[in-house]
């Protein structure tokens, strides 16, 4: 495999920024759209593209990143869903780079981001539980977790696969990927 003759300094940089950008983006959109069982987490495209480019360290700061920037611009750092949405940041983020060593032989790209999907939406659950008191109710959402997290880490998946597919070989990081 060649190696990318600009594996640090601006150029990197600038892709991680990009990707703090794109993931910013499409949480915003994706905000905007009401559903009834919640988002489908598209915003992880960015943290999932930065993992399989650049590593784990780099994806944990892509995802921290956006989430920062996208509470600051939906309602401040400290707000209920800004807290929902870094606890199910960092377990996702967390299970995916746990799992990316197993990647290609027991995990795919879609199966890494349905994994994570499934840990995003325990801890939101869980911080939502916190948040809200303890309240026991809350738990009646957990037979949809498994369905919600397939759904949402499939299209997420998919979509991150289509975009490292097509890149030059020269893109890709020390992972190997193939």
């Amino acid at each position: 495999m060649t190696r990318s003759p600009h594996k640090g300094g601006t150029q990197k940089l600038t892709r991680l920024s990009l990707l703090v950008a794109l993931g910013l983006a499409l949480y915003t959109v994706e905000s905007l759209i009401p559903l009834p069982l919640g988002r489908v987490g598209l915003a992880n495209l960015a943290t999932l593209l930065a993992l399989f480019l650049f590593g784990g360290g780099e994806a944990l700061l892509v995802m921290g990143m956006r989430v920062l920037l996208g509470s600051i611009l939906l309602g401040g750092p400290l707000n209920p869903a800004s807290l929902l949405s870094f606890a199910g940041g960092v377990a996702s983020t967390s299970v995916m780079i746990l799992l990316f060593p197993l990647y290609p032989r027991v995990f795919s790209i879609v199966g890494i981001s349905i994994w994570g999907a499934m840990a995003h939406n325990i801890a939101q659950l869980l911080a939502a539980w916190l948040l809200l008191g303890r309240a026991e109710g809350i738990f009646s959402l957990l037979p949809l977790i498994p369905l919600i997290s397939l759904a949402g880490g499939l299209i997420v998946g998919l979509l991150a696969w289509l975009v490292i597919s097509r890149l030059p070989a020269w893109e890709w990081n020390d992972h190997g990927l193939e």
